[in-house]
């Protein structure tokens, strides 16, 4: 199978997994050497809930919303760590849980000639009609009338939920690729790209 246009894959041993793991809780150094292509957003699913997260650039540190919101958010582990993804707009770092152990890939924006197999942006609608509580830490928790809820790791107040219901967004990326002898072309990758609120 052909690697998809516009993007270079690369995979990710289990200890690089590892690495990443610990450069998040705070005990290792980055290990991505291309500074500029380091992700800046983080969004982990674990066995006891979703945790979103950022880069603070500055402190040289992750900041996720378990500290903010502990009672809401679980701190990923590798106990409870089923796939973790740090995204920003040139790269995403994908690591998931294979049995007891990760595997992981690193996906960047490269180029392609042709024009049908360009990449593919979309916007997609996060869970969140109103705030439930003032924001901590630049982290807002979210949620819905039916009591679903996540902790978002943007400010935002009652007045943008007035003026844009649903003002959330997460930008994704797909990437194309051209099959068989029919010339069909399909997503073959799609990955995180950036948190967005939406105002009027």
């Amino acid at each position: 199978m052909a690697e998809p246009a516009g993007c270079i894959i690369e995979s990710l041993e289990a200890t690089k997994c590892r690495d990443l793991l610990d450069w998040i809780r705070g005990s290792a150094e980055p290990s991505i050497q291309d500074v500029e292509s380091q992700p800046d957003l983080l969004l982990a699913y674990c066995y006891d809930g979703v945790t979103w997260g950022r880069l603070d650039r500055e402190a040289g540190r992750w900041q996720l919303a378990c500290e903010p919101f502990p009672a809401q958010v679980p701190k990923p582990k590798e106990e409870n760590l089923l796939e973790l993804r740090l995204f920003g707009r040139k790269s995403e770092i994908l690591i998931w849980r294979h049995g007891h152990t990760f595997c992981g890939r690193i996906l960047r924006d490269g180029s392609t000639s042709v024009d049908y197999l360009c990449p593919i942006d979309e916007s997609r609608i996060l869970l969140g009609d109103r705030l439930l509580e003032a924001p901590k830490d630049g982290f807002s928790r979210v949620g819905t009338p039916t009591g679903a809820e996540q902790i978002v790791p943007v400010t935002v107040s009652e007045e943008i939920f007035q003026q844009s219901p649903w003002p959330l967004r997460l930008w994704v990326r797909h990437y194309l690729e051209c099959e068989g002898e029919a010339g069909a072309v399909r997503i073959a990758a799609t990955r995180l790209v950036s948190l967005e609120v939406k105002r009027k």
